[in-house]
């Protein structure tokens, strides 16, 4: 099961293989240092549990990456479910399967 991930103009639903994913550089906020991760560890539980209900917005660079304006917290919280993260999975009765998350 792959989730969508929405284009900038808001028209069109694309997906696109999680390792093309880029932070912004500019975004200030990094999920993943230990200010921020007891909130992305919640909401990588949530999208286990829900799913992502929010897609993630940006551009495509010259080289094909997209770079994110908009979902680095998600981004990163699918990041720890991919790596399989037992802070995550520790919360939630929910069997990995190593195929989720390839599309975002």
């Amino acid at each position: 099961m792959a989730f969508l991930l929405s284009d900038l103009s808001g028209k069109e639903i694309i997906q696109i293989p999680f390792d093309d994913i880029i932070p912004n550089q500019y975004n200030p906020l990094d999920p993943l240092d230990e200010d921020n991760i007891d909130k992305t560890i919640a909401l990588a539980v949530a999208i286990l549990e829900e799913g992502l209900n929010n897609p993630l917005t940006g551009e495509f660079t010259v080289d094909g990456k997209f770079r994110l304006n908009k979902g680095h917290s998600r981004r990163a919280a699918i990041e720890l479910i991919r790596n399989n993260d037992q802070r995550v999975y520790s919360q939630v009765d929910i069997k990995y399967d190593s195929t989720r998350f390839s599309l975002v």
